[in-house]
């Protein structure tokens, strides 16, 4: 598999999780609140934005604890499910 910057930043940012992203030899730590494309805009945890031009960012950290994306497949259920008794 593989993962571009792009990619690692605009799930981050699907996910609301805080990452660290690694620009101009320095890391900075934030949620990713855009992402164009072309620039990529982070909250740093002191409510700081920082814009950078996406190809400026040499790597994305993201957290180990990340909830499990699962890939839809084409398949469609015939019957819908009836909601459990117990959930």
């Amino acid at each position: 598999m593989v993962l571009s910057v792009g990619q690692a930043l605009d799930r981050a940012r699907e996910d609301a999780v805080v990452v660290r992203i690694h620009v101009g030899g320095e890391w900075l730590t934030g949620r990713v609140v855009a992402s164009d494309g072309h620039g990529v805009a982070l909250e740093e945890t002191d409510g700081a934005l920082v814009v950078v031009r996406t190809e400026a960012v040499l790597g994305v950290r993201l957290p180990g604890t990340r909830p499990t994306r699962h890939v839809q497949s084409e398949r469609v259920d015939p019957a819908p499910r009836a909601p459990s008794p117990f959930s």
